[in-house]
């Protein structure tokens, strides 16, 4: 058992620099409706309320994902691509999470290898939202949006300089995105652990005093308990 709580859910470092490689490439990762995708997407945003961070329900007349894959080198258990996260029956598996918390929608694969079919990739819509920043300790910017349905103003987190949970978080779901902004991921330290033991490949749980505070120290969880990269030893000083 670790001291943290609950960990900052991102990509491995790793693969995200792969799939970025991938992506926008002849026969590398294409989400190929993704125009359809966010036509059939904006509706169920206009009808939250405005300041309402949470992902909505995704309806059975949703498109499927069309995704072309690599057909080789490259078929991690997590990966994202824009704002969509796919995830391997491996990952679902570990996350042993309740519909009420994730969807999992199945997506169509346009191209990819024996190892992309293997896993077995879903979209992940992940539904459940909590407060979770400390905002008088935390230090971050804010930003000024409108609503497409109605034109109501509406300020969120853009980014953090300085992210720190709270110390009475005490949410009922073991995997969700934070009430504050739009796009940060927790995890509980259970989960986290639960997935590395199972050994999955291209997810990462990073210390959030690490993740998104300006320094060189990234700390993970890991199987056993947490260890630290450097980044200047690396990828070199960035200047």
């Amino acid at each position: 058992m670790t001291e943290i709580s609950h960990w900052f859910v991102c990509e491995d470092w790793r693969v995200a620099e792969q799939s970025y490689r991938y992506r926008g490439h002849k026969r590398g990762i294409l989400l190929a409706n993704e125009e359809a995708l966010i036509d059939a997407r904006q509706p169920l945003f206009w009808a939250k309320a405005v300041g309402d961070f949470r992902n909505p329900f995704i309806p059975s007349d949703f498109p499927m994902p069309q995704l072309h894959m690599p057909a080789k080198g490259f078929a991690p258990d997590y990966f994202g691509t824009g704002i969509y996260k796919f995830v391997s029956h491996r990952v679902r598996e570990a996350f042993a999470l309740p519909d009420s918390i994730a969807q999992y929608i199945p997506i169509e694969l346009l191209s990819g290898g024996a190892e992309v079919r293997a896993q077995k990739y879903h979209w992940m819509n992940l539904l459940a939202c909590y407060p979770a920043i400390d905002l008088q300790r935390s230090s971050y910017t804010m930003s000024d949006g409108l609503t497409y349905a109605t034109g109501e103003k509406l300020r969120y987190i853009n980014s953090y300089e300085r992210m720190v949970i709270r110390d009475d978080i005490a949410p009922s779901a073991e995997l969700f995105r934070v009430a504050e902004d739009l796009t940060t991921v927790l995890a509980s330290d259970a989960l986290a652990e639960r997935v590395m033991r199972a050994g999955c490949t291209g997810i990462a749980f990073e210390d959030p005093a690490t993740a998104r505070n300006f320094g060189p120290i990234s700390r993970y969880r890991t199987a056993t308990g947490v260890e630290e990269e450097d980044m200047n030893k690396i990828l070199g000083p960035i200047r």
